[in-house]
């Protein structure tokens, strides 16, 4: 029973594809461990205005993380709040395969070069631009030629 919980809270998270949080509503609002109201099952208790990233929902309860770990907040003490995102809800990395690979100004081969990476380096990588992949190195955007990265 405990395992199809489980897989049930996974399916409805990857459901929740945008950030959102839960909100709490009230004072000394409980925290369950699980969605069933039990005095043996409270992690923690809330304030009124504090969040906790959104995980899903199971039955009349708000699935959260709390620490780590899933929480639950029954839903008349909570309310769930849209959050804009400022970027994606992953992050992508652009990994270096190669050592003393040139990092460019522009995706050029007559490009200045800034820096030089090795292999295992990685950066966030930023898109592709023809032949480069655009990463973030020093604050700016800057090309590493695609033969020489694997993004994750």
């Amino acid at each position: 029973m405990k395992k199809l919980f489980f897989a049930l809270i996974m399916i409805i998270s990857a459901v929740a594809a945008k950030a959102q949080t839960v909100v709490i509503d009230g004072n000394n609002v409980c925290i369950r461990a699980s969605a069933y109201i039990q005095s043996d099952n409270i992690m923690a208790h809330a304030n009124k205005g504090a969040s906790f990233k959104y995980k899903g929902t199971y039955g009349s309860f708000y699935c959260i993380d709390y620490k780590g770990a899933y929480g639950f907040v029954h839903k008349s003490f909570a309310h769930v709040k849209q959050q804009k995102q400022s970027q994606p809800a992953k992050q992508t990395f652009a990994h270096v395969t190669g050592d003393n690979v040139r990092i460019r100004t522009a995706a050029s081969l007559n490009a200045g070069v800034v820096a030089a990476a090795n292999k295992g380096d990685y950066f966030v990588f930023l898109g592709f631009s023809g032949e480069w992949c655009k990463v973030k190195y020093g604050g700016k955007t800057r090309y590493i030629h695609a033969d020489f990265v694997n993004v994750y």
